[in-house]
């Protein structure tokens, strides 16, 4: 079908949009109210957002979170782009707006700073389409750990969570996220049942899902025995437009 994007024009989302794009992401993603909530008054601190508009109407929407910095160690910091939350409404699907949100997003992180564009596909089959236009064509993975129950933890905030990451982080290859992102990730837990927790000197976020307790994170992994019942599997992480470290430590709760 020809990208028509019937009709809309594109932009940068602004504050009088906020209605709207609470609405949008209702209507497409059903997630609470807190959490979407949660995420656009963090929004300035995290990144940036792109909106297809027609006639003062809000078709599609996509965000670009760039409060995110590559370490590696012996190389400078890298300033990371995560395309996130791509979202059309279903009566203008089909004219080319999610694409064209997402490179809008895209660019717009750019223009902010980013050096590293890259998402994480809510199906292995949107790797192909988001690879395609955005020109993502590296992928890594990621191991997932989940079970049925939760020993006894400390809850921690964000700040002392990320504190305690980047100290046993350190020397690692791994993405540091800012402040506002951190607190985004503790809304996100939260509004699944979970949150930021701390066993002893192991750290980890997790949430509920299908009656069970997934980890996106849990450092260090090698005290992961600690949690009886723990399982784990690899999944496709993310797609990138230039290569990725072995090993990069990326995600928290984005996913």
């Amino acid at each position: 079908m020809p990208q028509d994007l019937y009709g809309a024009v594109l932009r940068e989302s602004a504050p009088q949009d906020t209605e709207q794009l609470r609405q949008l992401w209702f209507d497409v993603f059903g997630d609470p109210p807190e959490l979407v909530d949660a995420f656009l008054s963090l929004l300035p601190g995290m990144g940036c957002g792109c909106v297809a508009e027609r006639e003062g109407r809000i078709l599609g929407a996509a965000y670009l979170i760039d409060g995110f910095t590559l370490l590696q160690p012996g190389e400078a910091p890298l300033r990371c782009g995560y395309l996130y939350a791509v979202a059309v409404l279903p009566d203008a699907r089909g004219h080319g707006i999610g694409a064209a949100v997402s490179r809008g997003a895209a660019e717009l992180g750019r223009g902010r700073g980013a050096e590293l564009i890259c998402t994480l596909p809510a199906e292995e089959s949107l790797y192909r389409w988001y690879g395609e236009i955005l020109s993502l064509k590296h992928q890594s993975t990621r191991r997932v750990f989940s079970c049925e129950t939760l020993p006894v933890v400390r809850p921690l905030d964000a700040s002392e969570y990320l504190l305690r990451r980047e100290a046993l982080l350190q020397g690692t290859p791994h993405v540091l996220p800012n402040a506002s992102v951190m607190e985004f990730a503790v809304s996100l837990c939260r509004a699944c049942g979970g949150g930021l927790y701390a066993l002893d000197d192991m750290i980890f976020c997790a949430y509920r899902f299908r009656g069970r307790w997934v980890m996106p994170e849990l450092l260090p992994l090698s005290a992961a025995e600690r949690i009886p019942g723990l399982d784990s599997s690899v999944h496709p992480y993310l797609c990138a437009d230039r290569p990725l470290p072995d090993g990069l430590i990326w995600n928290l709760t984005l996913d």
